[in-house]
């Protein structure tokens, strides 16, 4: 039992050594392809800013902020977060500048952003945006309905915020 349980623990070793390699290496790719990813938004934003472009970046920054946070990096996370934050407001506003029934995709992601960034107890949602993304949501699903203004709803992000549980259909 002594020589097994040694070479059986020696061989547990070497899996855990070889796990964590493998996750670091998948972390850093993960990485480096979010920034490519970037870059490349960088670029096309600096011919034509959208709406589209303005809410992939917060996007892309929103998987670098789960990164971080699931590896336990708050300083990292908490950047891109903000950078998260600051790409979703700019396609906020270009949706309104342009009234776009667009504006809920960024605004729903902008509320994340915002109660992802706070510390301490929860507070209340922006009632103003929240209205306007409700109003988002109902003029497109009354235009052009796609999957993400049926199934997506501010209720759930104010449940989320009291704690609640939401319930979809009740």
């Amino acid at each position: 039992k002594g020589a097994k349980g040694a070479k059986d623990a020696k061989k547990a070793a070497a899996a855990l050594t070889e796990t964590k390699a493998a996750l670091d290496a998948a972390v850093s790719d993960a990485r480096k392809q979010i920034k490519q990813a970037l870059q490349d938004l960088m670029r096309l934003n600096e011919r034509a800013e959208t709406v589209e472009l303005n809410s992939l970046a917060g996007s892309a920054y929103k998987r670098l902020a789960t990164i971080e946070t699931n590896l336990g990096n708050e300083a990292a996370a908490q950047a891109a977060i903000a950078e998260m934050r600051r790409y979703y407001e700019k396609a906020v506003e270009q949706a309104r500048k342009s009234a776009s029934a667009e504006l809920f995709y960024p605004g729903l992601n902008l509320l994340v952003a915002q109660m992802s960034a706070r510390r301490g107890p929860a507070k209340a949602l922006d009632a103003a945006l929240v209205a306007e993304i409700r109003a988002s949501i109902k003029a497109r699903v009354a235009d052009d309905p796609d999957f993400w203004s049926v199934a997506v709803d501010t209720a759930r992000l104010e449940a989320k915020r009291r704690g609640r549980p939401f319930h979809y259909f009740t």
